[in-house]
């Protein structure tokens, strides 16, 4: 079987935030339309260093990854990144290679700006369940509300139940769990529904759960910083 490729647009997602905010306009939100490579061995998205600051993205922090040959090493990690490939669309972080390598679409703001304090943003610290049999984070509209989350797009869903539904979905969130992060998009659920954490995040902080104590724990092989695999 031959290479995969696709034609998709990428946007620094935190310029698409403030122009929503008319604190920039329209036309000078940052992106690109490219190919790239669809490679599902690989878990997260890869850019290289001439698209991260062509789309003026952050370095957001670093993670171990293991390469194509085999070979552990530590590589930034980039964003957030609107992907949007034909009528679909999803935020996410990459690891960013170096030079002009190519780029891997894996199997899947302001403040630093100063143009708010660190004290206006927006968080919270809740319980959430840990279902690796869900794919995607799942929050309710309180919890979408009190982040002040804008709606992206909609996802058609199937809920425990076995029922299809379409929900909305909201972002970009970034997720701690002790010194573990993450960026993701979440389907939202009305009301004050439980929250969920799904697969994609946890393969991303690399944290597994304990099945005698029922507590999510980072791995213990790499307790310091995530590893994943870009192969």
């Amino acid at each position: 079987m031959g290479l995969t490729y696709a034609k998709f647009k990428l946007t620094n997602a935190e310029d698409i935030g403030i122009a929503s905010r008319n604190l920039m306009s329209e036309q000078d939100v940052r992106s690109m339309t490219t190919d790239i490579l669809i490679d599902t061995g690989a878990f997260m998205m890869v850019i290289n260093e001439n698209v991260r600051e062509q789309l003026g993205l952050r370095i957001i922090n670093k993670k171990t990854v293991e390469l194509a040959d085999g070979r552990i090493t530590d590589l930034p990690v980039a964003g957030p990144i609107k992907v949007e490939f034909e009528n679909r669309d999803s935020i996410c972080n990459a690891v960013v290679i170096p030079g002009n390598g190519e780029l891997l679409m894996g199997d899947i703001e302001v403040a630093s700006r100063n143009l708010m304090s660190e004290q206006d943003v927006r968080s919270m610290t809740t319980d959430i369940l840990i279902d690796t049999g869900a794919f995607m984070m799942v929050i309710n509209e309180n919890v979408r509300e009190q982040l002040g989350l804008r709606i992206i797009n909609k996802k058609t869903v199937e809920l425990a139940d076995g029922r299809i539904t379409d929900l909305p979905v909201a972002g970009p969130i970034k997720v701690e769990f002790e010194n573990r992060d993450s960026i993701c998009n979440a389907v939202v659920i009305p009301g004050n529904g439980e929250l969920l954490m799904g697969a994609i995040t946890l393969e991303e902080m690399d944290v597994i759960i304990d099945p005698k104590e029922q507590k999510l724990k980072v791995h213990p092989d790499r307790p310091y910083m995530a590893q994943l695999k870009l192969k």
